[in-house]
């Protein structure tokens, strides 16, 4: 359904899948918007509060709508129009689909989306065909969801590259990921997990296999 909403009676939804680089070219986008107007709804679900909503896909917009309000260039009682949905699972695919093909998502939101898909149910073939990439490509991301918390957060905070991430993912094994992660952390040489090394000489996708991986490897 559409309608029309004040965007004082929105709110960002705290599960929105871009939750990196969130002020990227945010006044760029405010500007657009003060010109041209609101050219794609934003799509929300309904809060217990009568009127008010929170948006599931969005946000830039929302906040750059919240931007002019603030700096006065919209009135504050200002309404755009919005795409409710009663689904909530739909509402956060809908994110998803919308932030996937535009301004590339940090890898570690990817991760978590795709994750959540999974956990509500949906198969890895299900959430490729959804999103035009192989199932490979889902099952790569949905393995770096499950790395050591402070690997995916230097992930997410864009302090480790995607491919990096994917050298700590060849051991599901958390506790060692983060004790090579805090050696690693102590003699980084480059983006390049090869380039990672440990006193000089090894690099980290050596230090992360179990052992018998390395006796082979060597």
């Amino acid at each position: 359904m559409i309608q029309s909403v004040k965007v004082k009676n929105l709110s960002l939804s705290k599960d929105n899948v871009r939750k990196s680089n969130r002020d990227a070219d945010l006044d760029s986008l405010a500007d657009n918007i003060a010109a041209h107007g609101l050219l794609q709804n934003l799509v929300v679900t309904p809060l217990k509060k009568a009127g008010h909503f929170t948006v599931k896909a969005g946000g830039r917009r929302l906040r750059a709508l919240q931007r002019l309000i603030d700096s006065g260039r919209l009135a504050g009682d200002h309404e755009v129009q919005v795409l409710v949905l009663e689904d909530d699972a739909g509402s956060a695919e809908a994110s998803l689909a919308e932030n996937f093909h535009r301004v590339a998502m940090n890898p570690a939101d990817e991760c978590s989306a795709f994750k959540h898909f999974l956990d509500k149910g949906a198969s890895a073939e299900d959430v490729a065909k959804r999103f035009g990439v192989t199932t490979r490509f889902v099952e790569q991301r949905v393995r770096l969801a499950e790395l050591a918390p402070l690997v995916f957060a230097a992930l997410a905070a864009g302090e480790i590259t995607l491919g990096v991430a994917q050298a700590y993912a060849v051991t599901p094994d958390v506790d060692r990921q983060a004790r090579v992660f805090e050696s690693m952390s102590r003699s980084y040489y480059g983006d390049n997990p090869d380039n990672w090394t440990c006193n000089g000489f090894v690099p980290v996708t050596y230090l992360i296999m179990p052992p018998w991986l390395r006796t082979r490897a060597g």
